[in-house]
């Protein structure tokens, strides 16, 4: 009796068992795929986008200058001035003037003319007598040696035509010029000139040269 009901409560189990198990599907495989050729896919790599800037509206692109070749210059140490072509028109030698007077003319084309003087000028010697500074009391006698100052010479230039004066200067005090000497005289204007020479107590020697070209046709020895 108690073997059929152990059975009977076994069965009874297993039907149960079977009939929950029944609701619950299994899990579905997924399909399998099957290719015949074998195809190898290359990995994917993004791409990197550049982005450039617009160039302004107040500049132009413009192809870059070239590079100029440098030439060097060397320079000497020293260089001479270069002489001009210069001419002596008229000259003089120790000519004695003693409130003496003479002139030329020139037609000056080209400027400047140049005068040259150099004087001989009469000197006047003076002496001097006085005390001596020191305590002896002795008088002592000083010499002085110098220009004469009734010496001048003087250049005075004027227009032919009309007599005006363009230049006028020289040497002397009594005169108002100075006592430089030797000296140079210019004159910088062009036009037909007459050239007065006149002085006192100096023998002169006088040069005036002109520039060959647009004043000399031929030279003047």
């Amino acid at each position: 009796m108690n073997e059929k009901v152990v059975v009977a409560v076994f069965l009874v189990a297993l039907i149960f068992i079977l009939s929950v198990s029944g609701c619950i599907s299994p899990p579905k495989e997924a399909p399998l795929i099957t290719t015949t050729n074998k195809t190898k896919i290359p990995a994917i790599v993004p791409t990197t986008i550049v982005t450039t800037a617009a160039t302004p509206v107040y500049v132009t692109i413009e192809t870059p200058y070239p590079t100029p070749t440098v030439a060097y210059l060397t320079i000497p140490a020293t260089v001479s001035p270069i002489k001009e072509d210069y001419v002596v028109i008229y000259s003089i030698k120790n000519q004695q003037l003693a409130y003496s007077r003479s002139a030329v003319s020139f037609d000056l084309k080209n400027p400047p003319m140049l005068i040259d003087f150099s004087l001989s000028v009469t000197n006047v010697t003076r002496t001097i007598e006085g005390k001596s500074r020191t305590l002896t009391n002795e008088w002592i006698t000083i010499t002085t040696n110098n220009y004469d100052p009734m010496a001048y010479f003087e250049v005075i230039v004027r227009e032919k035509s009309t007599g005006n004066i363009v230049l006028q200067d020289g040497f002397g005090q009594s005169r108002q010029y100075g006592t430089e000497n030797p000296r140079t005289l210019k004159l910088y204007k062009a036009g037909n000139y007459l050239i007065e020479f006149n002085g006192n107590k100096v023998a002169a020697d006088v040069n005036l040269s002109v520039k060959r070209a647009g004043n000399i046709e031929q030279s003047i020895v």
